[in-house]
């Protein structure tokens, strides 16, 4: 749900400290003529200092004059004041002498990978690579910087030019470069804070662990609410399965079978709807914990079984009581319900919910229960399917391109396509994921990777697909117009059995994305490296940077979303003629659900975060569309979190293909 708090002016009141780097007999990095780097991270520091106070921030300067700070000092300084963001600025130097380079580096610490300090490194450089336009800029992650390395709060070190380069240094001479600088670095903040601040939360004590359930909370501070899809646990660095429900925030962690008498390090991630991660929260669990499939028999319970179309039970579905995860089931399907589980019903409204990989939520009402007066009788608990079970056991690599020292196509006002390609993959994986598929990426982060690496990565390990996600620009070798707006699937020259494979990709991200034209290109360069690979490989560009309006569209949540959601449904489509070819009897799966969310005016709504039956998530563009794909005909629940509005349920049946719903809210 959208919050509202400090949306007109995000900075107000945010306690930020701005650390001028070096200074006293530490002077920094030395310029051909002189100019010394403490002096001028000073002055930027000033600078920046004045722009913030007349936002209503309060920024807190490590130093304002040329003295010794320690390094121990700097971060200190941060829990001391009580700040929630950290800025060094510094001017580098070439540990070489190399006095001809020249480029913006922002650093961040190797914890937060996928923290915000990552988050505000990016806004850092692409206001600094749009102000000053130095090429190989980038981000970086290290250990080494101990103002980064022993601060607990969000935190970036900047350094906008090499003092070291002879027209850096008399750039640095000048006022208007000071004043660009600090108005560059004091934008990121902003843009920073306008994108919302989500935290994740451990439940109270007694509710953790407790018979083997670890349950966090999402907390939107301000912005919009949590993605979804961006939900992460890991146990050791491992993803394992988790439950998340919407309604209540609470997110329910399920680790399985863990050695006895091991510990073992418990993460959560995740991100707001805007991108922007949540710091991510550590625990340590001793070994041992699983949700039990069985329960004290002595006790008055109910046996439940859970079942799949088939009649085969489901190994591993959940029961979520108050959102809180209660029992799993074990390889025969079933559970224990304690009646004194259920008897404060007015807490969950007399309902109680089942996930499992693969399958739609459902949704079940006590009343429904209460009419089996006999345990043995074991009442049925049907859960339908996602994309008719074709998706299950499927194993994918996910090769998001690029990353690192490679940015891939950058767009003129500095997106990188590494970052967007990462960003569609994480999404993907999460689809995948719940589709009951098996998923491996590549990367998890802007690391780089050369593509001898990728392909080693998909021949050492035995899986039905790997798919490269790229962002590719127009081609005047091979006479692409400059303004060429097209989804391209790439493949290997000699590869002509899988067709099949490749229009189903390229019709499902051409519907969702509605780009004029969409083509089948062939190459003989990474492909042709997985000569021994016995799956299917091909890359995939849903856009090219260098489209009109790309850049401003894959900025936005909403696009990626469609991007990720038209592969997902590609796969599903080719997976689903693929049956049909075989001869195998699947589900009448030609129905789907298409909307648009107007307001009273008519006028479509950006930003609306749509579920379908708590299972699939995403989010609008400007045209205020939604589309879920590929679903047995009948009545599915939709979820809508409109911004600055309480969330809103309604139900909808899936139809034929063409029969777009208005929804107004």
């Amino acid at each position: 749900m959208m919050t509202n708090r400090d949306s007109s002016n995000p900075l107000l009141g945010r306690r930020i400290v701005v650390d001028p780097g070096h200074g006293g007999t530490e002077p920094g990095a030395i310029g051909p003529t002189g100019l010394r780097e403490c002096e001028v991270n000073l002055k930027v520091c000033f600078k920046l200092v004045e722009l913030l106070r007349e936002k209503g921030a309060i920024p807190i300067l490590t130093r304002t004059g040329d003295v010794n700070v320690s390094i121990g000092e700097r971060p200190a300084l941060c829990k001391k004041e009580n700040a929630e963001l950290f800025v060094s600025i510094h001017h580098n130097a070439n540990a070489q002498n190399d006095r001809s380079v020249n480029r913006s580096e922002v650093y961040y610490q190797w914890k937060e990978r996928n923290a915000p300090s990552a988050d505000f490194a990016r806004e850092i450089l692409q206001e600094l690579e749009r102000t000053f336009h130095l090429p190989s800029s980038r981000t970086y992650v290290t250990y080494a910087y101990g103002v980064l390395r022993q601060n607990e709060t969000t935190a970036a070190l900047a350094e906008a030019f090499y003092i070291a380069n002879p027209d850096a240094e008399k750039a640095l001479r000048d006022d208007k470069t000071i004043r660009l600088e600090a108005e560059a670095i004091f934008r990121a903040i902003v843009h920073f804070y306008e994108k919302g601040r989500l935290h994740l939360k451990w439940c109270d004590e007694e509710d953790f662990a407790v018979e083997g359930r670890s349950i966090a909370r999402v907390v939107p501070e301000w912005g919009p609410g949590v993605d979804p899809h961006s939900i992460c646990a890991l146990i050791d660095g491992q993803c394992i399965a988790h439950c998340y429900d919407a309604d209540k925030g609470l997110i329910s962690v399920l680790p399985g079978d863990l050695p006895v008498g091991a510990t073992h390090t418990l993460e959560i991630q995740a991100r707001n709807l805007n991108g922007i991660s949540a710091r991510p929260i550590l625990r340590q669990l001793e070994g041992g914990l699983r949700l039990h499939a069985t329960g004290d028999t002595s006790i008055p319970a109910r046996v439940l079984r859970v079942t799949n179309h088939l009649n085969n039970p489901v190994d591993g579905a959940v029961l979520l009581l108050d959102g809180k995860a209660f029992a799993q089931t074990g390889v025969e399907g079933t559970f224990l319900l304690p009646d004194s589980a259920t008897e404060n019903e007015e807490c969950f409204e007399g309902r109680i919910k089942i996930q499992a990989p693969g399958y739609f939520t459902s949704t079940i009402s006590l009343d429904r229960l209460r009419m089996r007066q006999s345990q043995s009788e074991l009442p049925g608990l049907l859960m339908k399917p996602l994309f008719g079970g074709l998706l299950q056991g499927k194993t994918f690599i996910l090769d998001p391109e690029h990353g690192g020292e490679d940015p891939g196509v950058v767009t003129p006002d500095c997106l990188r396509a590494s970052h967007v390609n990462l960003n569609v993959a994480q999404r993907l994986a999460a689809y995948l994921r719940t589709a009951g598929a098996t998923v491996t990426l590549t990367r998890t982060w802007d690391n780089t990777m050369d593509d001898e690496a990728r392909v080693r990565f998909g021949l050492e390990n035995e899986v039905d697909h790997f798919l490269c996600i790229d962002h590719l620009a127009f081609r005047p070798g091979e006479n692409d117009p400059p303004d060429l707006d097209c989804t391209w699937v790439l493949q290997k020259w000699d590869w002509t059995n899988c067709q099949c494979y490749f229009d189903s990709l390229l019709k499902e991200l051409v519907m969702l994305l509605k780009t004029p034209k969409d083509e089948i290109r062939r190459t003989s360069t990474w492909q042709s490296m997985h000569a021994q690979h016995n799956y299917s490989v091909t890359l995939v560009s849903p856009m090219l940077m260098t489209a009109p309006r790309a850049a401003e569209r894959l900025r936005c949540q909403g696009c990626l979303d469609k991007e990720a959601l038209g592969l997902l449904h590609g796969l599903a489509r080719f997976h689903l003629e693929t049956a049909k070819t075989e001869g195998t009897s699947v589900f009448d799966l030609s129905n789907e659900i298409w909307g648009v969310v107007v307001d009273e005016n008519g006028t479509p709504i950006n930003g609306v975060c749509v579920s379908l039956a708590d299972t699939l998530w995403m989010q609008t563009e400007p045209d205020g569309e939604f589309r879920f794909r590929f679903l047995e005909r009948g009545a599915y629940e939709v979820r809508l979190e409109v911004p600055a509005l309480p969330p809103r349920v309604l139900t909808l049946q899936a139809a034929a293909e063409g029969q777009i719903q208005r929804i107004q809210v």
